[in-house]
Parts: C-alpha cells; structure tokens; sequence
C-alpha cells in the first residue's frame, strides 16, 4: 500500500497548482534585434599578459567612471511630422521586445529616477491612423540614428470620437505650469534660506537685511498655502479649500483617463488653476524681485551666500 506524505508545508492546498500570470502589456509592440553587443569604455584597456602587466591609467578610470549607459530613444510621429511621443529603453544583444502604450507624451512632467533611461508622463489615447516609428541608438551619449519612419497603423477596441483632445491639451499646459510654479517656489524658498542663514550668521551683517528676509518668508509661506494647502488647517482636522496641486492632479487625473467630452467640474477645475497658477506665478515674481535686491546686498556685506 502507498502512504502518500501529508503536504503539510507545501502549496498544494494553496492554489499553487494553478498557473497564473501577469497580463500582456497592451499597445503597440515592435521587436528589436541586435547581433552584436555594444563597445563599452573598458574594452579600449590595453590587453595585459605576464610579459607586459598594464594598470590603467587615472584618465582612463575616469572615462569608464563617466561613461553613461547604452540606452535606446523611440521618437514617434504622425502622418503630418509632428511628434506624439517619445520614451526610452535599455538595450542589450539579442531580441528585445518594445511596448508602446499609445498615449501622447505629456509636457507636464518627465521621471528621471532611471538616467539615462527617463520617461515622461502620458496623457491620452492618440487618435486612431497611420503613424511612424524612428530609433535612435545612444553609445556613451552618441546617438545614431537605426530605424528612420518605420510606418505602423493605430487602432482602438472603442469609440474615440467624443475624446475631446483640445481640452486635454489644455489640462496638459496648465498642469506643466503648476509643477513651473511648485520649482520656482522650492527654488526661492532655498535661496531665501541660505540669505538668511547668511544675514544671521555672518559678522557686521546688516539686521535691517536680517528682518527683511523674515518678511519674505512670511510671503513665501502665504504662497505655500496656495500651492500646497493650509497646513494650519489640514493638521487640526479642520477643512481647507482645496490646493493648487491638489486640484491639478485631480483634473489631470480625471481628464487622462476620461473617455468623454469634459464635465462642467473638469471645465471648472481648468478655469480655477489657470486663475491660481496666475497668481502664485505674480506673487512669486514679487518675491524673486525682492531676494534679488538682497542678494546684492549680501555680496557688498561679504556675506558667504552661495548661488
């Protein structure tokens, strides 16, 4: 008789015996293949044997230390020349497989976590039609041109008619301007850190300049609240209206992935953003022009500011 052993520890019992995986990745998908690998800095060390031992040179150490990746770069067009999107891959011998999701590049933002491998946002869905792939090939920073206007051809499983792309683009513009106006702000409000810094720490230092600069903080904080939200408020549990960013993610958020014409809320939302990024940008422009007139100050104190 056969005594089979209880699987105590094992996955039968779990679901493990059915297979399961990760959905295909949908778009277009193009196929890429490369007979050879690519030359690297290292490969111009000269060859080292018993009779002739070879260290590398410090010049040489550091080409290799600056070298930047092989990356490839895929620019697509339309039928009238005007580029829809641009993304990035790694590039290795053999056959790589290439999925594009057929979305507009966005202005707004670009991920650079993955240099040089960067990418930026997507918007919507491109419209149906003809369409043409070019790729690049980057060697240490040298780009080549491989494939110049492959031709392919876009289709979409629903309707696309009632995709309102003006409104998109809109959203795309204004929301780029609001992460114009968070950096412009971080940018300002370090600045304004080191002056003070300065003003404060600095012998003979001008205090007159030392209490300006705290008057431009308090502006930076008001304009912090537009852009970012009361904190006062939002940290007591107490209801806030809502941010500049709050808003701006939430309408490209909603647009992005909208199917249909814009709501009433979405042409709401467009209205209050371009009216608040407006203002944080004029409010901004007043702070600028002041931490200039002390920044000028500082250098004439010989306070040790750093730009």
């Amino acid at each position: 008789m056969l005594f089979p052993r209880a699987n105590v520890g094992g996955i039968d019992y779990k679901g493990g015996q059915q297979y399961s995986a990760k959905n295909p990745k949908m778009g277009v998908t193009f196929y890429l293949h490369f007979n050879d690998s690519f030359a690297r800095v290292k490969d111009n060390r000269p060859k080292a044997d018993k009779k002739a031992p070879h260290f590398p040179s410090v010049e040489q150490l550091r080409e290799e230390d600056w070298e930047e990746k092989p990356y490839l770069l895929f620019v697509v067009k339309d039928t009238s020349g005007q580029e829809v999107s641009r993304f990035t891959s790694d590039v290795r011998k053999g056959i790589k497989k290439i999925v594009w999701d057929g979305k507009y590049s966005s202005i707004a933002n670009i991920n650079t976590k993955d240099e040089p491998k960067t990418k930026a946002w997507n918007t919507s869905f491109v419209k149906p039609g003809d369409y043409q792939l070019s790729v690049y090939l980057s060697v240490n920073g040298n780009l080549d041109l491989i494939i110049a206007n492959h031709n392919f051809e876009v289709q979409h499983l629903y309707p696309h008619h009632t995709i309102n792309y003006q409104f998109i683009n809109a959203v795309d513009m204004v929301y780029a301007k609001a992460n114009a106006v968070e950096s412009e702000y971080k940018k300002l409000d370090n600045k304004l850190s080191q002056l003070r810094a300065g003003f404060r720490n600095t012998v003979g230092a001008s205090i007159e300049d030392l209490n300006k600069t705290r008057e431009i903080d308090q502006m930076l904080k008001e304009i912090a609240v537009l852009i970012f939200g009361d904190k006062t408020k939002s940290k007591r549990e107490i209801e806030s209206a809502p941010s500049l960013k709050s808003k701006a993610g939430l309408l490209a958020w909603g647009t992005w992935n909208h199917r249909g014409t814009p709501t009433g809320t979405m042409k709401i939302l467009l209205e209050d953003l371009k009216a608040m990024t407006n203002d944080a940008l004029l409010a901004l422009e007043k702070v600028n022009t002041k931490i200039k007139l002390l920044e000028k100050n500082a250098v004439q104190q010989g306070v040790p500011y750093w730009d």
